[in-house]
């Protein structure tokens, strides 16, 4: 008997399981009573059972060679298997009935357990409709299965997450997804993929662009170092992005009272930038700016959420044990952080990434003053920012990197220099030299020595050499003295 697929044991039947049996059918009762919870996660099911993540990951590979994701798909397939058999409703409302949120990726998943889509069950003979003919969740104590990846480059999976999670914020992207299953159409990872890089801003949609190659499929230790460069860049934009609403806040006089004797170890924080320093910035600012209405990025004040703090802080407790921790248990904790925040920040698809290198005064005789705009987009798949021109009557900051709702609408945007920095006027006045365009992502701070982030794997630069690093450091330390006097 398999415990997994008898969830209604009697009880001589339950004494003679093993403990292994038996830990495996709590496990599998515990999905089941959790089954339309679409996001019912990894971190759920350990809780259930007092297990750590990492814990239960090992316990279930060596008993059955899943990851926890796989163990509780496997469990909404088979529930899912037994009710196609009894025809108790449609293929689509089976799906949302046991957990999943795409009839699409039901019908994927389907196929790929069984060989065969959800629609041929009943047209196949009764032999092959016998449940102990189904793929099940045996007991195997020498499994060495690989880790289920979250991780894109393996499956579409996480692009179509992903993807899905932006479309709130961006409608027009709807129409990527709309298909007929009928006609034997599929989604396209790589379409979904190529409009995901590019509603991210630069510095996290090149890290996307590299996750999504065909080069991260397997567990390895190149995949681990980019799913945490990933991790980490977008937890730093993130942050940068609460502090410039703070900046702001603190120079409009709104109301920061919960911060109050707080300010000098906020700007600590950012002078070390270290990891945990993330997630104390995440959870020390999300209060204070949710208590002001005026934010022009409303949305992050959800970035203080219970089951992201839980992802986080579980993935820094990882960090303190990697070296003792096998790989596939590295990968599947930061991918896990990895997903999460990435599917909270979808918000980002609603702004554009902005460089604004030259504002133009045009004014003729009888006729109100215009200001061209010469933008810079950083929002691509690719480091060729589209450059356009847009004739406004009003201005916004020049030789900054905004962030923007609307390219037309200048007195609306986040300024988010020096934390992020544009070489784009100092590639064009140094022609021919060694300078190189780039978004760079503020990464360390060293006395008067700001160091940055581009795109080049594993390497910081030093842009002291830079025509505008001067206007960076001076509103750098004007940053940090704001702060402080808080």
């Amino acid at each position: 008997m398999n415990p997994l697929n008898s969830p209604h044991i009697p009880p001589q039947a339950k004494a003679n399981m093993s403990m292994d049996e038996r830990f495996l059918q709590k496990l599998q009762e515990h999905v089941l009573q959790n089954l339309q919870v679409e996001d019912y996660s990894v971190e759920d099911l350990a809780q259930e059972v007092a297990f750590s993540r990492s814990h239960l990951y090992r316990k279930l590979q060596s008993l059955t060679g899943l990851s926890i994701s796989q163990f509780i798909r496997k469990v909404r397939l088979e529930k899912a298997y037994e009710l196609l058999q009894d025809e108790v409703a449609t293929i689509s409302e089976i799906a949302y009935s046991v957990g999943f949120g795409s009839s699409t990726y039901f019908s994927k998943c389907f196929h790929e357990e069984y060989g065969f889509p959800p629609g041929e069950l009943k047209k196949r003979p009764a032999s092959e409709q016998n449940p102990n003919s189904k793929v099940t969740l045996a007991v195997k104590p020498n499994a060495n299965s690989a880790i289920e990846a979250l991780h894109p480059g393996s499956s579409g999976e996480l692009i179509e997450e992903l993807f899905r999670s932006l479309i709130p914020f961006k409608p027009s992207l709807e129409k990527f997804v709309i298909i007929d299953e009928e006609e034997g159409e599929s989604l396209d990872p790589r379409l979904l993929a190529y409009q995901t890089i590019k509603c991210f801003p630069w510095p996290l949609g090149v890290e996307l662009r590299r996750l999504f190659s065909a080069s991260f499929k397997q567990v390895s230790e190149e995949r681990y170092h980019q799913s945490l460069k990933t991790l980490r860049k977008t937890l730093r934009f993130c942050s940068f992005l609460m502090i410039a609403e703070l900046l702001e806040l603190i120079q409009n006089k709104g109301q920061l009272e919960s911060l109050k004797g707080k300010g000098k170890a906020i700007s600590d924080a950012i002078m070390r930038m270290a990891d945990p320093d993330f997630l104390f910035l995440f959870n020390a600012l999300s209060t204070p700016l949710r208590e002001n209405e005026s934010l022009f990025i409303p949305e992050l004040c959800e970035l203080n959420d219970p089951v992201l703090n839980r992802e986080l802080e579980a993935w820094l407790d990882m960090l303190e044990e990697a070296d003792n921790l096998d790989l596939a248990i590295r990968c599947q904790t930061v991918d896990q952080s990895l997903n999460l925040i990435l599917k909270k920040v979808g918000f980002l698809a609603r702004y554009r990434l902005v460089n604004i290198s030259e504002i133009q005064v045009l004014k003729n005789k009888f006729q109100e003053a215009e200001y061209e705009h010469h933008y810079h987009f950083l929002n691509a798949v690719d480091a060729d920012f589209k450059a356009h021109a847009e004739k406004l009557h009003q201005f916004a900051d020049s030789q900054s990197v905004l962030l923007m709702s609307s390219i037309r609408e200048t007195k609306h945007f986040l300024n988010l220099s020096p934390f992020l920095v544009d070489t784009y006027d100092s590639v064009k006045s140094l022609q021919g030299a060694s300078s190189r365009r780039d978004v760079f992502l503020l990464q360390s701070v060293d006395k008067d020595r700001l160091y940055f982030e581009g795109s080049d794997l594993n390497r910081t630069e030093d842009l002291s050499s830079e025509r505008h690093f001067p206007i960076w450091m001076n509103a750098f330390r004007k940053s940090i003295q704001l702060l402080n006097t808080l």
